[in-house]
Parts: C-alpha cells; structure tokens; sequence
C-alpha cells in the first residue's frame, strides 16, 4: 500500500537494533535472522491496503518491533486503523519458531526453560487465576483446553494438573519434548494439526 513516512521517534527507524535488553546468546540468533531477511532467504509479505476499511495509503510510524526485526506499523489515513504492514510469510514464519524464537525470548536449554515456566511464581500459574476469576463455576465445566503456539506447553500444565484434556502445537521440537515429559499432548506443526486431531476445545488459549 501506499504509505507515507513519519516515524514517532528515530528510536523507531529500521537499523535493526533491539530497543528491549537482549542477552549475547539471544543476540546470535537475531543476527543470524535478520541476515536472513536481508538476503531474501527469509520473506517478508505486506498489505495492499487497511485490512480494516480497504484503504490503500497511510502513515508509517515505526519501522522495527522491540527485537529490530523489520516491521513497518502504519496508521491507516481513512479509518486510522493501527497495523503491521511488514510480517513473515507463512514459510518465514515457521523458520521463525522452529529455530529461532527460543533462542531469542528463552535461551537455549529447553528444559530449564520448562522448569523456569512453570516454577512457583509463574506467569502460567497467574493466568490460569486470571480465567478463573473470569469464568468462577464455569471453570469446572472446561474439559478440553487447547494453545496454539503453544511454546513448550507451560500455559497448558496447570489445566492438565487439574485433569483437564490439553493439546498444544508449536514448531521447536526441542521445546514441545520438554513439556511432554510432563505428560501434556502436544503436537508439532500449526493449526492445521490441532485440526487433525479433531478435538473440539471447550476453552481456546492464545498468549
């Protein structure tokens, strides 16, 4: 689309420096990613127009996400919709999660990162509060729960620990063996293999 620049800051320019803290191991595994999407060997796709209204022009107002990785955030100039405009094609985006996302947010170990993820203080123990609070009883009448993009499962051992059915999909096998070894089903590949499996979730987790 058609779209014209005017960046909130020059902190949001595309130099493909992280704008968070990033430790050395994770900073390997930007670098070697964002060498791929300069080469062309990892594809980005953009929009034609507002994915909101059809509008065909906007503002650009950043060019990076917090990692530097190329994403150009564009204010559309008919409705005002804020969207990506910059994101990795499908087969990008595999790569992505497949061999470098655990690197980069979690580091290398997937077993320690399991252990870390699940430990006493959580986040998966906290948003599992967070949905019973939300749902009171109608928590008790949750059989299945599914995650896509499930990570290694952390989001999912609490409901299973409670005897709920749980099936989660990712692409880091690495990751998925962690959280298997506590009994959780998790599958690797998208979407299409939750699909597969043809179990109709009770309650849907996306984090």
């Amino acid at each position: 689309m058609k779209a014209f620049r005017a960046l909130l800051s020059k902190r949001f320019k595309a130099d493909g420096r992280a704008t968070i803290p990033v430790g050395t191991e994770a900073q390997r595994a930007l670098s070697s990613f964002l060498s791929g999407i300069n080469d062309k060997q990892i594809e980005l796709s953009s929009r034609s127009a507002c994915p909101l209204c059809g509008a065909g022009s906007g503002t650009i107002i950043g060019e990076k996400d917090r990692l530097g990785i190329p994403c150009r955030t564009v204010v559309c100039e008919k409705c005002k919709l804020v969207f990506n405009d910059s994101f990795l094609a499908e087969s990008a985006s595999v790569a992505f999660y497949k061999n470098y996302w655990r690197q980069i947010q979690w580091g290398d170990d997937p077993e320690k990162n399991f252990e870390l993820r699940t430990g006493p203080e959580a986040y998966s123990w906290k948003r599992l509060a967070y949905v019973a609070l939300k749902l009171r009883d109608g928590l008790k009448k949750i059989d299945v729960v599914v995650e896509p993009g499930c990570g290694d499962g952390c989001n999912l051992l609490p409901y299973h620990l409670l005897g709920k059915k749980v099936i989660g999909c990712d692409y880091d096998e690495a990751s998925l063996e962690a959280g298997r070894r506590s009994g959780i089903r998790l599958v690797r590949g998208g979407t299409e293999e939750l699909l597969k499996s043809e179990i109709k979730a009770d309650l849907v987790i996306m984090f």
